[in-house]
């Protein structure tokens, strides 16, 4: 196809309801990678609106926006101090409302 061009996949674009979140997460807990998981839940903020979200979590939505810059850490010590997350192990499933 001459001319053809695709555009930046972007996976926050493909969350359109909890089951596909909880799938996407727990896919993502899988691979065990800190650094992914961040990631994954970037991409789910992203997909149901910072603002909304921030709403939800009771955070301006610039905090909540910087916290999941590619830069931020959503785990930093502002949200979550040291040693104050047990070893747990996570699972992620759909609440009904």
């Amino acid at each position: 196809m001459a001319g053809a061009t695709t555009g930046e996949f972007d996976v926050a674009d493909h969350l359109g309801s909890p089951e596909e979140i909880a799938a996407y997460l727990d896919a993502v807990l899988e691979d065990g990678d800190d650094k992914l998981l961040l990631v994954a839940l970037r991409h789910v903020v992203k997909s149901r609106g910072f603002a909304k979200a921030a709403q939800g979590a009771g955070l301006r939505r610039e905090t909540l926006y910087q916290s999941f810059s590619t830069d931020g850490n959503p785990l930093a010590e502002e949200f979550l101090p040291k040693n104050t997350l047990p070893k747990i192990s996570l699972s992620f499933i759909v609440m009904s409302p």
